[in-house]
């Protein structure tokens, strides 16, 4: 049974980009980890770094990213935040290859490299965990990209249009696989899963939408028969721990978040649903421990909760433009 999903014409991301144009984005080369202080310097300048305290963001342990569709622009935070507004530790902009940026991920690699779905450029941007100049980019045209997973070496990206995942292994080009479902006229997020299953969202030509899980990241996938009215969710996350699974995904006109306990994601978690507070979510990212749920929204603000309980806002974190994309480092493993 498909659970149909009724798409807000106003809040979804995927709605708000439509009318968008797209064009070219220059590629960078990222400085290498044995680059001097005074490269690293000019290289953020060259960049577009905004606010440079490279050191301090390289001393950090835990990083929130933000993208801002709006101003082209990555902000990089320490986390966790205080509750008032505090400047980010680094800004990369249009120089920087950016051009409406959406979903954001971070690797799970020492290393560390953060994937941007540049939707503008139809591309996706790959950076160093402190970002100064645009890394590699991976070429997703003729697909505009919405948002982005990584798991070890792959990047898996969600489109909104022409509707789809495109996959690509060892951080590089060309994508070697598209996954995508008859029904979709618009995509949504992904998410993958510790055995390697891909979870993706999309809405159909009468703005239902669904999610489908594609096994072993291939065609064909099949619809995840969820058994409750919801609207249209925007990005999709997945909780793990062990052998148990849970599809985590907000509601974008309620602002409630919901969770599905796998293999079959047919019955809500524990806890699901509950509400956040203000504008409903745009984008979502958990932490590698698995207990911050964190939520950017089209109001400029960025929520950090406790998961998978019930439990209040932590953190309220403003932020301006509005928020396309939210990533944390580190993320989950």
């Amino acid at each position: 049974m498909r659970l149909r999903l009724r798409r807000p014409a106003a809040k979804s991301r995927a709605l708000l980009l439509l009318a968008l144009s797209a064009c070219t984005a220059q590629s960078a080369t990222i400085p290498s980890s044995t680059a001097t202080k005074a490269q690293a310097r000019a290289a953020a300048r060259s960049s577009g770094v905004r606010s440079f305290t490279y050191a301090q963001c390289n001393a950090a342990s835990r990083l929130l990213y933000v993208t801002h569709a709006g101003s082209n622009s990555l902000d990089v935070y320490k986390n966790p935040q205080a509750p008032l507004p505090i400047g980010p530790l680094l800004s990369v902009g249009a120089s920087a290859g950016l051009n409406q940026p959406m979903g954001v991920y971070a690797q799970t690699a020492s290393t560390g490299v953060i994937a941007v779905a540049n939707y503008g450029a139809q591309t996706v941007l790959l950076f160093k965990r402190c970002p100064t100049a645009a890394g590699a980019t991976l070429t997703d045209a003729p697909y505009s990209p919405i948002d982005v997973a990584i798991v070890g070496s792959t990047v898996y990206v969600s489109n909104q249009t022409p509707p789809s995942v495109t996959i690509f292994p060892n951080l590089s080009n060309p994508y070697t696989t598209v996954l995508t479902d008859p029904n979709a006229a618009n995509g949504g997020g992904v998410t993958v899963d510790n055995l390697g299953n891909c979870f993706w969202s999309f809405g159909d030509s009468s703005n239902n939408g669904y999610v489908d899980e594609f096994p072993g990241c291939t065609m064909p996938g099949f619809t995840l028969p969820l058994k409750v009215a919801l609207n249209y969710p925007n990005t999709i996350r997945m909780w793990e721990t062990g052998t148990a699974h849970r599809l985590i995904f907000e509601d974008a006109v309620t602002g409630m978040v919901y969770s599905f306990t796998g293999p079959t994601y047919n019955a809500q978690s524990a806890g699901s649903p509950f509400a956040l507070t203000g504008t409903p979510a745009a984008t979502m990212a958990l932490r590698n421990n698995k207990l911050r749920l964190y939520v950017g929204d089209a109001s400029g603000a960025v929520q950090r909760h406790v998961y998978p309980s019930n439990s209040p806002t932590l953190t309220w974190l403003s932020v301006a433009p509005a928020v396309t994309g939210v990533g944390v480092w580190p993320p989950p493993p």
